[in-house]
């Protein structure tokens, strides 16, 4: 048995229910009810992209002088200057070890600067963690798109999409349990 509750990954359920596509279950009620809470899934990462901030909550930056720059990474500053290196080779390597290449979880570049103990690190932030974050949205109401094609042929989303709105201005309580991630029952497949 599998058992797929809220702690089961979204990319771990397309994986199931790709197998079950595969192996002809589509019509099987328990590859609907998995459909249905992928599908959920899906609803809830694609409700609306999220506006554009210099916020990056995920970020988990690691090495030294972490927490001050996951601080900064979390909060809405563009841009941040941060000093205690014992010199400009110092600040260097910092920058070398830590910024150049997008890491997932946020996406600032470093510039060094000063002399001696006067040498400092600007980062800035930068727009590759919000891009990803667009792509991520766009890729999963294409998935979201598939998969109901699959389950439900003939039925068009964009009449829905038009209900979730007027049901987002209105507060509608279903979908503020479907953001919390609350869920019924697990699924169990055999």
């Amino acid at each position: 048995d599998i058992v797929i509750d809220e702690k089961f990954s979204k990319s771990r359920t397309k994986v199931v229910l790709e197998a079950f596509i595969a192996a002809g279950k589509v019509s099987n009620e328990q590859t609907h009810r998995l459909y249905r809470y992928y599908l959920e899934r899906l609803e809830q990462d694609t409700v609306s992209l999220p506006e554009f901030s210099w916020c990056q909550p995920e970020a988990r930056f690691i090495g030294s002088k972490a927490a001050a720059v996951n601080a900064f990474l979390h909060g809405p500053e563009e841009v941040r200057t941060f000093h205690g290196f014992n010199g400009i080779k110092h600040a260097r390597n910092w920058v070398s070890k830590y910024f150049g290449s997008y890491n997932g979880t946020w996406s600032a570049d470093a510039t060094p600067g000063g002399i001696g103990s006067n040498a400092y690190v600007a980062v800035k932030k930068n727009k590759r963690y919000f891009k990803s974050i667009k792509k991520a949205y766009k890729a999963d109401q294409a998935e979201k798109l598939r998969i109901v094609e699959i389950f439900e042929p003939g039925r068009t989303l964009k009449n829905e999409v038009a209900k979730r709105a007027a049901a987002k201005s209105a507060g509608n309580e279903e979908l503020k349990k479907a953001k919390r991630g609350q869920h019924d029952d697990p699924i169990i497949i055999d």
